[in-house]
């Protein structure tokens, strides 16, 4: 069975201290109207800052994008935060049942993105030993 990755990022942009966020970017395609969109090809992206702690999809009507960025270092082109776009591989997401041991020990496998604060000792989350744990020590605990 493939194992879904656990990868801790950490891109300190502009450093430790200087507010570094994750954010998501919908886009969404413009009604045909003549005088909004008369060729039928334009379309409208929002970006939303994530402001809490949580598990987040990729997949999504929206097209849904990720960025970890710095509202405080601006793009000299754009003037917009300077940032990572997030390209997560595409992966079967957990089919174990949540009742199962499988679910429990790698319970970071039912969504794409988690986000939570740093915390220095939280290197993996779904502990260091996923296979050899009890379950319920993770992301979700």
């Amino acid at each position: 069975m493939p194992m879904a990755t656990q990868d801790r990022i950490d891109p300190a942009i502009g450093g430790y201290t200087s507010g570094n966020t994750l954010a998501y970017t919908e886009t969404y395609p413009l009604p045909h109207e003549p005088s909004l969109n008369p060729h039928g090809n334009g379309y409208i992206s929002n970006t939303q800052i994530v402001e809490k702690s949580g598990d987040l999809d990729i997949e999504t009507q929206a097209g849904r994008t990720f960025s970890i960025q710095n509202p405080n270092i601006l793009n000299r082109v754009d003037g917009k935060p300077f940032s990572y776009k997030i390209n997560a591989p595409p992966m079967q997401k957990l089919l174990a049942s949540p009742d199962s041991y499988h679910f429990k020990r790698a319970e970071f496998a039912d969504h794409e993105i988690y986000v939570t604060k740093y915390k220095e000792d939280e290197l993996f989350s779904g502990v260091k030993f996923t296979n050899q744990s009890r379950g319920r020590h993770g992301i979700k605990r």
